[in-house]
C-alpha cells in the first residue's frame, strides 16, 4: 500500500510538475512576446520620430549667409567722409571671415565650449558623457554637452525648448553640417552667430562693444573674457556683472592651459590682465556700447525714408550699406553752434526754446548737416527742419523780389516808402508799419531789401499780384499752401525750414533748383547697388535774376540787417536774409555761399510766444549761422557768384534814401534788431 501510495504521489507530483513547466513555458513565451512587441513598438515609434525629425530638417542654405531672417544683419549708415554714423537693427551683428580671427581667440572658444571640436564629426560623445556625470552628481543641469556644431545648429535653425525631438534634430543637423562644411567654416558661422549680451551678436560686434577694437586685434585675455560670455550672456556680461565676467574669463584661461594652448607659467599674468581689463571697463562706464547714432535727427530722417522705400524687414535685418551726403565735420559744427546757442537762450526760462539748422550743397541738393532740435531723445524726436512749419517773416521777401526781377524790375528801380492803408475782410483798416515806424521816402529796391523795409515789399507784391508770387514760390521749392494776401510780403504763411533752404539754394545755384536728399548710394549686403542719387537740375530762374538776388542779399550782410553780426566775418561771396515775426515769436536766418546754404530757425514749439524784446533774426539766428559757417567753410576753396554777361553796373543816384552809415543807428550791434512784422497774420483781408 505504501509503495502504491508513493507511486501515486510521485505520479501526482510529476503531473503537477509538468503542469507547472507548461505554465512557466507559457509565461516565458508571453514575456518574450510582450518584450518583442514592446520593442517593436519602441523601434517603430523611435523610427517614426527619427523619420519625422529627418523629414522636418531645414535646408542648410542659411549657413551660406542666405536669408535675412537667420542672420539679421544691421543696416549701416556712413557719412560722406566714410564715418559710421548710424545703424538700424534687431540684432547688432557684423560678419567677419575666420581668417581675421586670431588663433588664440579660436583656442579660447574651443577650450570653453568644445575641446574635442577638431576631432569629432559633429557630436561630442565625451562631452555628453562628462556633462551627464556632472549633472547627476550635482542633481541639476549644470553643464551642457552640445558641441560647437550642435550649438550652431540650434542657434541658427531651432529653438531653446528642451525636448527629445529638438535634441535629435540638433544632432542630425550637426552631422549634416559636418559633412558639408569644413571645421573653419563651421567656426566662422558659429562666431558670427552667437549672442554676447547687450543686443550684440557675433564676435566682431562684441569686440567693438566691449573692447573698442576689431576682433583681429583681440588679445589673449580679452579673447578669454569673450569666450566666457555665450554660456550665459546676461550673467557673464562685463557691463552687467564685471566680477562674474572676470571669474568666467579666468576659468577659460585655465581651460586653455589644460588644452595646452597657453602655458601654466603665463596663467597668472593673463588672469591679472583680466582684472585690469574689468577695471578699465568700469571706468569707461556706460558710454561704451551705446547704439551708434552720431547724427540722430538725420539718422531718423533717413530711417523713415528707407523704411518707406524698402520695408522694415530689409532695413532692420538685411545688412544694407547706406552712403549718405552728410559731412560729419559739418554736422559736428552744426550741433555745437545750435546747442550752445540754445543753452544760452534757455538759461532761466521755464519753457524751452527750440531751434533747427539745415545745410545743403546747392550744386547737388545733398544734405550736409541737419539738427532738428535742442537734443534728440525719447521726448524730443521732432525734426524741426522739415516736420514743423512756422511763419518765415522777412526771410520770405527775397522770393517776392526774385519774382520782381524775373518780371523785368531792377535793383536800382525806386519805390516811395510812405504810409499805406488797406481795408481788411472785417471792414477794418490795416496800416502796415516799418520797424520803428519810420519811412524813408524814395528808395531803391536794393536798399529796400537790404534794410528789409516792409512797406516797399508790400507795394511790390501788390503790383505783381499774390498769385504770381505764389507761383514763383512753388517753382523755387515751397510746397506749403500760401495764402493770397498782401501779408505774404511779411511772411504770413507757414513753411518749413527745408522749404526755405531749398528756395535759397536756387539763388546760390544760379537759378537751378534741386531737391534736397540724404542718400547718396544704397547697397545690399552683397554690394549690389540698389539706388544711387543722380541730381536732377531744373532751371526755375534766369541767371540774371539769381545774380540780382545774390547781389542784394550780399548787401544784407555787408551793410544791411545782418551787418552788426556778420560784418567782416567772411572774406568770400556770402549772402543771406534775416526774418522775424510778430512779437519776436520766430527768428530766422538763411544764408549761403556758392557752395553751401544754411538755414536757422529759433522759437517756441507749442505756441507763438515771444522770445523776448528785440530777439530778432539778427540777434538770435544769425550768430548760429555765423558760428556754423565759420567752421563749415574751413578748407573749402573760395568761390564767387557767377556774373552774367548781360548785367550792367550803374551808379546810384541821390534818391533821398538813408545812408549805409545809418544802419548802425537803426540796427545797433548790441541789439542788432530787424523790423517786427506789425500785421496780425491770422486776420484775413
Amino acid at each position: 500500500m505504501l509503495r502504491k501510495r508513493i507511486k501515486i504521489i510521485k505520479g501526482i507530483d510529476q503531473e503537477g510538475s509538468k503542469k507547472k513547466n507548461r505554465l512557466f513555458g507559457i509565461l516565458i513565451k508571453a514575456v518574450v512576446f510582450l518584450f518583442l512587441f514592446c520593442l517593436s513598438i519602441s523601434v517603430g515609434v523611435g523610427a517614426g520620430i527619427l523619420i519625422a525629425c529627418l523629414k522636418n530638417l531645414p535646408s542648410l542654405d542659411p549657413l551660406d549667409y542666405k536669408g535675412q531672417d537667420y542672420w539679421m544683419l544691421p543696416t549701416r549708415v556712413y557719412s560722406e567722409d566714410k564715418e559710421l554714423i548710424g545703424e538700424f537693427s534687431k540684432e547688432r551683428r557684423r560678419l567677419i571671415k575666420i581668417e581675421e580671427v586670431p588663433k588664440h581667440t579660436i583656442a579660447a572658444f574651443v577650450s570653453a565650449e568644445d575641446a574635442s571640436f577638431f576631432k569629432h564629426h559633429g557630436i561630442n560623445i565625451k562631452g555628453i558623457i562628462r556633462a551627464g556625470i556632472v549633472n547627476l552628481a550635482s542633481g541639476r543641469v549644470k553643464e551642457g554637452g552640445s558641441s560647437i556644431t550642435q550649438q550652431l545648429a540650434k542657434n541658427l535653425f531651432l529653438t531653446n525648448e528642451k525636448t527629445i525631438k529638438r535634441k535629435i534634430q540638433e544632432s542630425l543637423l550637426a552631422l549634416k553640417i559636418e559633412r558639408r562644411y569644413s571645421k573653419n567654416e563651421i567656426l566662422e558661422r558659429y562666431l558670427n552667430k552667437i549672442y554676447f549680451g547687450k543686443g550684440v551678436y557675433g564676435i566682431e560686434s562684441a569686440s567693438t562693444l566691449y573692447f573698442e577694437r576689431p576682433a583681429k586685434d583681440l588679445l589673449i585675455h580679452q579673447s578669454a573674457i569673450l569666450a566666457g560670455i555665450p554660456k550665459a550672456p546676461n550673467d557673464y556680461s562685463p557691463f552687467a556683472n564685471p566680477d562674474k565676467a572676470a571669474g568666467r574669463g579666468k576659468w577659460v584661461l585655465k581651460r586653455m592651459v589644460k588644452e595646452r594652448y597657453i602655458s601654466r607659467v603665463d596663467l597668472a599674468r593673463y588672469c591679472s590682465l583680466v582684472d585690469s581689463e574689468m577695471k578699465a571697463m568700469k571706468e569707461r562706464g556706460k558710454i561704451v556700447g551705446v547704439t551708434i547714432n552720431k547724427a540722430p535727427y538725420f539718422i531718423e530722417y533717413l530711417r523713415t525714408t528707407l523704411e518707406r522705400d524698402y520695408g522694415p524687414g530689409l532695413i532692420y535685418q538685411g545688412g544694407l550699406q547706406i552712403e549718405t551726403t552728410l559731412d560729419f565735420k559739418m554736422q559736428q559744427a552744426a550741433e555745437k553752434a545750435l546747442y550752445s546757442a540754445l543753452e544760452r537762450l534757455n538759461t532761466g526760462r521755464k519753457e524751452r526754446i527750440e531751434g533747427a539748422l539745415l545745410a545743403i550743397d546747392p550744386r547737388t541738393g545733398g544734405i550736409k548737416a541737419m539738427v532738428g532740435g535742442s537734443g534728440f531723445c525719447v521726448k524730443n524726436q521732432l525734426n524741426r527742419t522739415y516736420q514743423t512749419k512756422r511763419q518765415p517773416g522777412s526771410s520770405f521777401k527775397p522770393i517776392i523780389y526774385a519774382t520782381a526781377f524775373d518780371s523785368g524790375h531792377t535793383l536800382e528801380e525806386t519805390v516811395v516808402d510812405s504810409t499805406v492803408s488797406y481795408i481788411g475782410a472785417d471792414g477794418k483798416p490795416w496800416t502796415p508799419q516799418n520797424y520803428g515806424g519810420k519811412h524813408y521816402g524814395l528808395v531803391t529796391l536794393r536798399k529796400a531789401l537790404e534794410l528789409s523795409i516792409n512797406i516797399v515789399c508790400i507795394k511790390i507784391l501788390e503790383k505783381l499780384g499774390t498769385e504770381r508770387v505764389i507761383a514763383y514760390a512753388h517753382r523755387l521749392g515751397i510746397e506749403s499752401v500760401l495764402d493770397p494776401y498782401l501779408s505774404l510780403a511779411l511772411g504770413s504763411s507757414e513753411v518749413s525750414l527745408m522749404e526755405m533752404v531749398t528756395a535759397y539754394a536756387v539763388f546760390a545755384n544760379s537759378g537751378m533748383r534741386l531737391k534736397p536728399y540724404g542718400i547718396q548710394q544704397a547697397k545690399d549686403k552683397d554690394g549690389t547697388v540698389l539706388e544711387e542719387a543722380v541730381p536732377f537740375y531744373e532751371p526755375v530762374l534766369s541767371l540774371e535774376t539769381a545774380y540780382l538776388v545774390n547781389s542784394a542779399l550780399s548787401g544784407v550782410i555787408t551793410r544791411g540787417t545782418a551787418y552788426p553780426v556778420l560784418r567782416g566775418v567772411f572774406d568770400q561771396d556770402i549772402a543771406g536774409k534775416t526774418g522775424t515775426t510778430n512779437d519776436y515769436a520766430d527768428a530766422w536766418f538763411i544764408g549761403y555761399t556758392p557752395d553751401l546754404v544754411c538755414g536757422v530757425w529759433v522759437g517756441y514749439d507749442k505756441e507763438r510766444k515771444s522770445l523776448g524784446e528785440r530777439q530778432t533774426g539778427c540777434t538770435v539766428a544769425a550768430p548760429i549761422f555765423r558760428d556754423f559757417m565759420a567752421e563749415a567753410l574751413k578748407g573749402l576753396p573760395k568761390s564767387s557768384f557767377p556774373i552774367p554777361e548781360d548785367i550792367t553796373f550803374g551808379t546810384e543816384s541821390d534818391t533821398g534814401t538813408i545812408t549805409y552809415e545809418e544802419v548802425e543807428e537803426i540796427y545797433p550791434e548790441e541789439e542788432a534788431s530787424e523790423e517786427p512784422d506789425k500785421l496780425d497774420f491770422n486776420e484775413e483781408w
